[in-house]
């Protein structure tokens, strides 16, 4: 079972996704994303609270960050919604896993922000 739930933010729209992500639930999250920027509650940056996902196939992944480098879609989505500032949140063993201390200054450069943080994140 997968679920989207809106919330308006005063910086901008949380999309909070929760169960299994995965081909047949791709359609829904596309569907939240689009309806949110529609409704022009997407006015701000444009969040996907991932903290309560329980499975995510690949898929799901795509649908999230595209094809291919997760950092190039991240960059894409900078430039189409002109921001200046990343926030990355994952769960603390996927940080510890798969990221080094120099990957955000790294990421920093290379999608092109002025800040790019990465944080530890779980929900309980």
């Amino acid at each position: 079972m997968f679920s989207v739930q809106v919330a308006q933010e005063e910086r901008g729209a949380v999309l909070v996704l929760r169960g299994e992500l995965d081909f047949d639930s791709t359609v829904q999250l596309d569907e939240a994303g689009q309806e949110t920027l529609a409704q022009g509650r997407g006015a701000g940056p444009v969040v996907a609270d991932c903290a309560a996902l329980a499975f995510c196939d690949s898929s799901g992944r795509t649908e999230l960050v595209g094809d291919g480098n997760p950092l190039e879609r991240v960059r894409s989505v900078v430039e189409e919604r002109a921001a200046d500032e990343v926030i990355v949140l994952n769960n603390p063993h996927v940080v510890d896993s798969f990221f080094d201390r120099g990957w955000p200054n790294r990421a920093q450069k290379k999608v092109d922000v002025s800040e790019l943080k990465l944080y530890s994140h779980s929900v309980e």
